[in-house]
């Protein structure tokens, strides 16, 4: 390899370096760097053939042929960032992290925690249970969320595909823009209705569970992507040619397009949180219900204390036990069944518990009673 050869390799390899680290950073190289003269030949002499490798070392270019460092960039790349698609990344991106999915799984195992033990009067702050237990009581109010969120991903590629498909064709684009014109109207009707909702206090709590945030979601969702096809048409018909990719569907990629998208599906992914946070309430809710219709097949307790508690809850039958040599517990208490257990203490209800007014027994799970658990 010549001097000439290494010396061009090494300047080669210096530009490419420079240039990809100033678009890693959004910024431009100043005109003087660009234009900064090369070293002179004895320079590149004195350096030693060790300084680059074999593999860095490129020969020059055959004459004619394209150099690397004038390739444009790939198109797919200029466009991924733009439209619909950029908007779910940027409000991905940002639920993405383990600390965020940590908080929602906290928080709606809170609300779904905090609905069932209300449905029996009693708050959580009295259960005094840690952030795991709640977390962990958070999975089973989120299944069916999560498991309609993916379906309706799923519909939602369906509809795109079709449309993209019937826009493709001239002759159904007619029929195309009726139906869109349709589901426009009907999102408009949805984001009304979740407005409604918001505005009306006690409107949501005489409809059913999450019609608000989901006619909320739906309506905006609807509008945003019914707008991007009919302006993709209108451009059509214009004579304005259409974008590459998933953008053909979505009309222009301009920046009020890709900001509008951005604000779009952060009222979605509210709305989402909304949805899920009420199908939580609900579901702990109906938790507390199947407790108390199956009271009989939760475990019963007997407790002997050593002071007389006078239980008047229905069901509750109260023994005096026999005074005996050693004997610490003079009172037994039968009737009583497992509601839940937290933070060294018991939650007991009666077996003829009816609704709040029945009362709730909190047993301290310690040396200062003894207790019996049977089937």
């Amino acid at each position: 390899m010549s001097t000439s050869t290494l010396h061009r390799g090494m300047l080669h390899v210096r530009r490419r370096v420079m240039g990809r680290a100033q678009r890693e950073a959004g910024s431009v190289a100043p005109a003087a760097e660009r234009a900064a003269p090369a070293p002179p030949a004895a320079a590149a002499q004195s350096s030693p053939p060790s300084a680059v490798s074999p593999s860095t070392a490129r020969s020059p270019a055959a004459p004619g042929a394209p150099n690397e460092r004038d390739a444009p960039e790939p198109e797919g790349e200029t466009e991924q960032g733009q439209g619909v698609w950029a908007g779910l990344r940027f409000w991905l991106a940002l639920v993405a992290p383990t600390t965020i999915v940590t908080a929602l799984l906290y928080y709606y195992g809170y609300v779904t925690t905090t609905a069932r033990f209300a449905y029996f009067g009693l708050d959580l702050a009295v259960l005094r249970m840690s952030q795991q237990e709640l977390a962990l009581r958070s999975i089973g109010a989120l299944f069916a969320p999560m498991a309609a969120l993916l379906f309706a991903g799923i519909l939602g590629t369906w509809i795109h595909a079709w449309v993209s498909a019937a826009l493709a064709r001239p002759g159904d684009r007619h029929r195309t823009r009726t139906w869109v014109r349709l589901a426009v109207a009907i999102g408009a009707v949805l984001l009304v209705h979740g407005v409604v909702g918001i505005v009306v206090p006690g409107l949501e709590a005489n409809e059913p569970i999450a019609a608000t945030p989901l006619s909320l979601a739906v309506g905006t969702l609807v509008l945003a992507y019914g707008r991007g096809v009919l302006g993709r048409i209108r451009g059509e018909a214009d004579g304005r040619p259409g974008l590459p990719g998933t953008q053909r569907a979505l009309g222009s990629p301009s920046a009020a397009d890709r900001g509008s998208w951005v604000l779009v599906w952060g009222l979605v992914v509210l709305s989402l949180f909304w949805v899920a946070n009420s199908f939580a309430a609900a579901y702990g809710t109906g938790q507390a219900i199947a407790d108390a219709d199956a009271l009989d097949q939760r475990a019963a307790v007997v407790v002997d204390t050593q002071e007389r508690l006078y239980l008047t809850l229905p069901g509750v039958a109260e023994t005096r036990l026999p005074s005996e040599a050693g004997q610490r517990f003079r009172y037994r208490y039968r009737g009583l069944r497992l509601l839940s257990g937290s933070s060294g203490r018991l939650f007991l209800v009666s077996q003829g518990w009816r609704d709040p007014s029945s009362g709730v027994v909190v047993i301290a799970d310690d040396t200062s009673v003894r207790l019996e658990f049977s089937r």
